[in-house]
C-alpha cells in the first residue's frame, strides 16, 4: 500500500487512520474537462501541493482507487500520508483529483462530474 517519493508516502487510504493534529490539504476544484490530462491538473498547484499529488496519484493508481466525491467524503477514502497529512476534499475537488489520474492512466477522456457524487 506504500507508495513512496523522498520519503513521503500514502500509508493508508483510510480516513480512520488519519493521525490527531494531522494536516489536511484541500483546496477548490471544479474545472477539470474531458481531454485534459494529468499535467493540465497538477499545473494549477504549487510545488508543495504537487509532491503530494504525484504521491497520492501513483498509489491510487497502485491500489486501484477509483471512486467518486461522495465515497471519499461518506466513506471515509482518503491519503493518508507518512508525515501526517491528509486530503479533506470538496465533492468537486476530488472529482478534479480522480479525473486527472484516471484520464492519464486509462488515455480516457473524464470531467470532474464522472468522479463528483
Amino acid at each position: 500500500m506504500e507508495t513512496e517519493s523522498k520519503h513521503l508516502s500514502v500509508i493508508s487510504w483510510d480516513e480512520d487512520d488519519t493521525p490527531e493534529g494531522g494536516s489536511a490539504l484541500t483546496w477548490w476544484g471544479g474545472f477539470f474537462e474531458n481531454g485534459m490530462r494529468w499535467k493540465d491538473y497538477v499545473g494549477e498547484f504549487d510545488a508543495k501541493t504537487q509532491r503530494y499529488m504525484e504521491v497520492a496519484r501513483h498509489s491510487a493508481i497502485e491500489n486501484k482507487v477509483k471512486v467518486s466525491g461522495g465515497v471519499h467524503q461518506s466513506g471515509g477514502i482518503t491519503p493518508v500520508f507518512s508525515d501526517g497529512a491528509y486530503f479533506l476534499m470538496s465533492l468537486r475537488s476530488w472529482g478534479d483529483f480522480m479525473a486527472a489520474v484516471w484520464s492519464e492512466e486509462e488515455n480516457k477522456n473524464y470531467s470532474y462530474l464522472d468522479f463528483y457524487g
